[in-house]
């Protein structure tokens, strides 16, 4: 049997190639590329393709990431699952924040062509899996499964509904919090095959920028002005409020937020979600006051 490595530590037994560590998985897809197909010819949707995919292969490779598969416009890559890598979760996260930059230089190409621009949406997730040569006696290739593939691919469809572009999972977002900067946009509530079926909420978490490298006797005092000047105090406080059902509240932390970053989409996403909300029915409970009929409040 195939001796493999769960995280750092002991050697498990799994009877077949397969390996199982914790890793970082991404995948990346160009939005509203269906639309694209009813406006450009096929022959230029492959030309469209091919100068995203060169770029975005370039990108994962030069960030040690190994490409698994394309899916149509999608890419899927990972780190930690084929080789042994440490700070995985910063390789990642670099490669999504550099395939949003490239964004900029592909489009300048696209559109000095006759091309329209295009968008991408990424999702990173990072947990125990499993990768290697997958498949039946005839036909096999390398392939990582598990939960936070799921997790990733949930949070890249999720970036239509809160306004990003680049979603973390909160694992990832854990090990990554003093590289970059992020922030909390949305939990979902989701299936985790982990715990025997039953409901978690994952924490959504947009990937914003890195945060600038720091020299090692100012780390600590950089840190703390780093969070002293905190950009989205308004926003984080606004969206805590709002997964409380503290409407009013999220609404006027909002606010603020907002007269100094009027061009932020995810705010005001957000803030078109705080009026839905307050547009659902109420009803009296026991104690007298108005709730919302909403299953859930998370916080």
């Amino acid at each position: 049997s195939t001796q493999s490595t769960w995280g750092g530590g002991a050697a498990i037994s799994l009877g077949m190639s397969l390996t199982l560590r914790k890793g970082t998985v991404m995948v990346c897809n160009i939005q509203h590329f269906n639309v694209l197909h009813k406006i450009i010819s096929p022959k230029d949707i492959i030309t469209v393709h091919s100068e995203y995919l060169v770029k975005m292969t370039e990108i994962v490779k030069n960030n040690k990431g190994l490409l698994d598969r394309f899916s149509g416009d999608k890419l899927f890559a990972s780190w930690n699952t084929l080789l042994v890598q440490g700070a995985h979760f910063t390789m990642g996260c670099t490669a999504a924040l550099q395939a949003r930059a490239a964004l900029a230089t592909i489009n300048e190409s696209l559109e000095a062509n006759g091309f329209p621009p295009i968008s991408v949406r990424i999702g990173i997730a990072m947990g125990d899996v499993l990768s290697g040569n997958i498949g039946c006696d005839s036909l096999k290739c390398f392939s990582v499964i598990g939960n936070p593939v799921n997790i990733c691919y949930m949070l890249e469809k999720l970036n239509r509904k809160v306004g990003t572009q680049v979603l973390m999972d909160g694992d990832t977002q854990q090990k990554a919090t003093y590289n970059f900067t992020t922030r909390l946009v949305d939990l979902v509530d989701m299936l985790d095959l982990r715990v025997d079926g039953k409901s978690k909420v994952t924490k959504a978490f947009e990937l914003v920028s890195v945060k600038a490298a720091q020299a090692e006797d100012e780390w600590m005092y950089q840190l703390e002005a780093a969070e002293a000047e905190n950009p989205y105090e308004h926003f984080d406080k606004a969206f805590a409020h709002f997964a409380r059902g503290a409407l009013d509240k999220a609404e006027a932390e909002l606010t603020s937020h907002l007269e100094k970053n009027d061009s932020d989409e995810v705010a005001l996403v957000l803030q078109d979600r705080i009026l839905e909300e307050k547009e659902r029915p109420t009803f009296t409970a026991a104690d007298g006051s108005k709730k919302l009929a909403r299953d859930v409040w998370y916080l």
